[in-house]
């Protein structure tokens, strides 16, 4: 039976790391991941991107899924702000390894997401989908909002609203 542990880390400020030697063997798997899902895969990340990317996870929450029988692996790794505002959690960004991928890493990355949402008294959590994660998240329950302004032409924000 698949099981996944999930959890919370801190990621250290963008004005403590001045090389990117400063990041645990952690914290830089985490950062590369979630570089995967936002900029070119693979690529290799250099100082002034590297803050970038630690800025984004300010003020937010960092969480990370493991393998239940492997918890130093990293399956998923996602990028939440619960603070968001408007009754709702927002998901700045979520990335699964492509060795997990199609293991149900990021459903239940989402399931749990969405579980502390509602113990935090939170109406929805919302996104913004680029066009080839839609299904996924439709799948989940998340419905495209036209509505929202969108960072990307054909990204989408989408939204799950939760019963209480």
């Amino acid at each position: 039976m698949f099981s996944a542990e999930i959890r919370y880390h801190t990621l250290p400020s963008a004005d403590d790391i001045s090389t990117i030697e400063d990041l645990s063997e952690t914290d830089s798997e985490i950062l590369s991941l979630y570089n995967t899902s936002k900029r070119e895969p693979h690529a290799e990340l250099e100082l002034e991107e590297l803050h970038d990317l630690l800025d984004e996870f300010e003020d937010r929450t960092c969480l990370i899924a493991s393998p239940e029988d492997e918890p130093d692996e990293i399956a998923t790794v996602a990028n939440v702000d619960f603070n968001h505002g408007q009754q709702k959690a927002w998901i700045d960004g979520i990335a699964t390894h492509p060795d997990y991928q199609g293991n149900k890493f990021g459903s239940e990355m989402m399931k749990f997401i969405e579980r502390e949402s509602k113990v935090r008294a939170l109406a929805a959590v919302a996104l913004n989908s680029v066009p080839t994660a839609i299904q996924f998240y439709v799948k989940a329950g998340y419905d495209i909002d036209d509505r929202q302004p969108t960072s990307q032409a054909d990204d989408r924000v989408m939204t799950k609203f939760l019963d209480k």
